[in-house]
């Protein structure tokens, strides 16, 4: 039944040569999955700025408070505000590229305009791209973190 919606607008098998109904009919759900994902990011981004803020005035008035005793932990809240803050960009720039990539396949999904295809790989591509580079920064993260954590446990020795 879906597959028969796609095809309405495409008098051929194919579009221009390159995509069957059957590739029109991934594109179409492969798009609403994005933009499932990609408002799941949005909220994400949202709670991680809240998380964030929420670190920086309540954690520091608690931090304040366990100053006064000398417990020594003085800035953990805004180092994890900061923090909180900081992952809430890539998490919104990956929902925006998914909800991009879901728009533009919609539109292209109606229009059958190769530029708007164009427009769909563009989005997917930056998308992986993003995500790629995150992988290689996180990857990285965690081989400093083994390198300083073998530091302090050797100095602890």
């Amino acid at each position: 039944m879906e597959e028969n919606s796609l095809e309405q607008g495409f008098a051929s098998e194919n579009v221009n040569g390159q995509l069957t109904s059957d590739a029109l009919a991934y594109l179409d759900s492969a798009s609403k999955w994005a933009k499932f994902l990609g408002i799941l990011a949005y909220i994400g981004a949202g709670f991680c700025v809240l998380g964030g803020l929420l670190s920086f005035t309540m954690m520091g008035s608690l931090m304040g408070s366990m100053m006064s005793r000398g417990t020594g932990f003085a800035g953990l809240g805004a180092m994890l505000g900061l923090i909180y803050v900081t992952l809430a960009l890539p998490i919104f720039f990956l929902g925006k590229h998914l909800v991009a990539f879901s728009n533009n396949a919609k539109s292209a999904l109606r229009s059958n305009s190769s530029s708007d295809v164009t427009s769909v790989f563009k989005n997917i591509n930056s998308y992986f791209k993003l995500r790629g580079w995150l992988v290689i920064a996180g990857v990285g993260l965690y081989f400093l973190m083994l390198i300083f954590l073998g530091l302090m446990a050797s100095g602890f020795s």
